[in-house]
């Protein structure tokens, strides 16, 4: 076996490549339908719910696939955090200030 042939066997084929990403969009576009076909229908309260689950579903795939947060160092994880620290620190602001008022 020559070195062209066995450097060529070690690559990963096209669709190893692509299937995660392929996945994870197909998984968000199906999220995507689920939240507009939810928005039509009447669940009184559990709207809110719903929806907030769905939003939390696309958030992980996105964490996980695009991201890449599993295999991320534990300074690529806690920036993450900080980042989501600091988003809910800006939501309780806005609604302290809303509530204020």
């Amino acid at each position: 076996m020559t070195t062209s042939d066995m450097a060529r066997s070690d690559r990963p084929g096209i669709w190893a490549l692509i299937r995660r990403p392929l996945l994870a969009l197909a998984g968000l576009t199906l999220l995507l339908g689920m939240t507009t076909f939810l928005a039509f229908v009447p669940m009184g309260p559990w709207n809110l719910v719903v929806s907030l689950a769905i939003a939390a579903a696309k958030v992980g795939i996105i964490v996980i696939v695009f991201m890449e947060l599993t295999e991320g160092s534990g300074v690529q994880i806690l920036a993450a955090g900080v980042g989501v620290f600091w988003l809910a620190f800006l939501f309780l602001l806005a609604f302290a200030d809303y509530l204020s008022r």
